[in-house]
Order: C-alpha cells, then structure tokens, then sequence
C-alpha cells in the first residue's frame, strides 16, 4: 500500500493571505490532489505494485507544478490587488531585475527579483515549463539578505522600528543604510483611479556602535561624529557631496572615508 508518510512529505501546506477584506487561497495544485488520489486507489487495489514507481511520479508532478527548489520557492503566489491605482508599489521600475538572495543561510543566484516598498516584501518570478510564468511572494522570516539591481539590502532588528530591510552601503563595523516606503493615496472621487501611490520615500541612517542614527543633511551626519567633525566637514566639501542627491558611490565613499577616520585617527 502507498506509505503515508511519503504522502505527508509531498503535500504542499494549504496557506491563506488576507488583504483588504480579500482571502486568497493558495493550496496544492488539483492536478497533484487528483493522481495521489488515483495514485492511493491503484495501489490499494493492486497491492503488487511497490511504493517506488509512485513516488518517483508523484515527485515529477509536484516538481513540474512547484518548480525544482522548494526551499527557494517557499511562499503564495502573487495576486495584483491594484488594477485600478495609477503608479506602482516598487522600488525602481515595475519589472523584474536580476539578483541573488539569500534563504536560511543558502544563497541563490541569477533569479528575478521585484522589490514592493509599500508591503515590505519580495517577489520572485519562476518560469513554469507548461503553466507559464508565477509570481511568488517570498516568505520575509527565511529572507537573510538580497540583491536587486546591484543593491544589496540586508535584514535588522532596531528597537522602536523592528524588522525591516535596509539597503546598505559599508561594512558590519559601521554603514549607511537606507530604509524605502511608499504609502498609498485614496481617490474615492475618481471613478477610473481608485487610488495613488506616492514617489519613492528614503529614510537615511548611520549604523554605528550598533546603534541606529538617522540624518536628513550633511550638519546632521557630521554631528555623529563629535571628535571628527572638521575632517568630516572638509572631505564633504572637497567632494562636492549634496546630500539631497548624493548617489551611492559617493556616500559609499564617506562612509569609508569615517570609518578610516575611526580606526586611524590624524596626528595632532
């Protein structure tokens, strides 16, 4: 007879996502539902039959419906709940851009990312051969770190802000880093655009010491640095850095600039 254990071990968990009032089910595919059904019936009836053969089917459909890797494809599929809103919730573009993440510790490479600023979470897209291409919602609480478009954004855990994704540009010792909203816009006189969303919103910090120090201009960074405020002054002027712009090579470059500071201080 089919051991159930097998059965309990290719079962896909039924899971459920509510969002505004909507309750989208993702359970095991039907097709799958439907020849382990089958697949129980047959070999209850021919009891001949090994465990072998069926599981070694079972485990072609499951992988032809779920992909190879269901560690790396570990969350619901994704449903567009903003047909009628004009602009998008990512960051950048909405598309796909190539990156790497990073899953319990195991690191993916070359696969598809869409960062969504406004719920704080990240989409895979998995090329199906024969139900075409999925957008998957990737499980935030197995996420480590990943890489979008040549940033790479890292998981932390700061008092008053909790768990969120920072991009971040330095070192464990001491880095910028960038937290990315948007926040979305009713428009319930609009008949055709029900809602907005905002531009990109960047908040910016300094991690240092371990702690969180935020800053919106030059005078509020370098007061960061109460024993380095003259070099620090003199290098952002000699750069021509305007932190209103400043793009991340450049701040790359003062973060390492600060942190040299630190560890070698200048003679008196």
């Amino acid at each position: 007879m089919l051991n159930s254990r097998y059965l309990a071990q290719l079962l896909v968990p039924y899971q459920t996502h509510r969002r505004q009032g909507i309750l989208i089910c993702h359970c095991i595919n039907l097709q799958v539902l439907a020849f382990i059904i089958l697949a129980a019936t047959h070999c209850i009836l021919n009891a001949q039959h090994t465990d072998k053969n069926i599981i070694v089917q079972l485990n072609s459909l499951v992988t032809e419906s779920y992909g190879p890797d269901q560690h790396l494809i570990n969350g619901i599929e994704s449903v567009n709940l903003h047909l009628r809103s004009e602009g998008h919730k990512f960051l950048g573009e909405d598309k796909y851009y190539p990156g790497r993440v990073v899953i319990d510790g195991q690191v993916y490479h070359d696969v598809s990312l869409k960062y969504d600023i406004f719920n704080q979470r990240l989409l895979l897209l998995v090329q199906h051969q024969s139900a075409g291409p999925k957008q998957i919602i990737l499980n935030n609480l197995r996420i480590n770190e990943f890489e979008i478009n040549g940033r790479t954004f890292r998981k932390y855990t700061f008092p008053g802000s909790g768990t969120r994704f920072y991009q971040v540009m330095g070192s464990d010792e001491m880095a910028c880093l960038y937290h990315f909203s948007k926040l979305e816009n009713l428009n319930p006189v609009d008949r055709y655009t029900l809602s907005r969303f905002t531009d990109e919103r960047k908040k910016s910090y300094l991690y240092w010491h371990t702690d969180l120090h935020e800053f919106k201009s030059a005078r509020l960074f370098v007061r960061i640095f109460p024993d380095h405020q003259p070099e620090i002054k003199a290098f952002i002027r000699k750069n021509n850095f305007r932190f209103r712009n400043i793009n991340d090579s450049q701040m790359l470059s003062l973060i390492s600039y600060c942190n040299s500071l630190r560890e070698n201080p200048p003679e008196e």
